[in-house]
C-alpha cells in the first residue's frame, strides 16, 4: 500500500511535467492508466481514471494553474 500512496495523488506540477515528458495529453493518459493498473494490482480494486483525471483538471482550473497542453 505504501507504493500506492507514492503513486497517487500526484500534484498539478507533476501533471504538467509528466504531460511534457510523455509528449502531450495522450501520452500522459497512457502513463496514468499504467499507474491505475498498478493501483488495482496493489489494492485489488479498480480506480476510475476518468474521474481522477476530471477531478485533477477541475482542481487545476479552480486554482487557475491549468497549463496542460491538450495537443498531440
Amino acid at each position: 500500500m505504501d507504493r500506492v500512496n507514492r503513486l497517487l495523488p500526484i500534484t498539478l506540477q507533476e501533471v504538467t511535467h509528466l504531460t511534457k515528458e510523455y509528449n502531450g495529453a495522450k501520452g500522459l493518459f497512457r502513463y496514468m492508466h499504467h499507474l491505475f493498473d498498478q493501483v488495482k494490482e496493489e489494492c485489488g480494486k479498480p480506480v476510475l481514471p476518468n474521474k481522477f483525471v476530471a477531478d485533477t483538471c477541475q482542481r487545476a482550473k479552480g486554482n487557475k494553474i491549468m497549463e496542460i497542453p491538450l495537443t498531440n
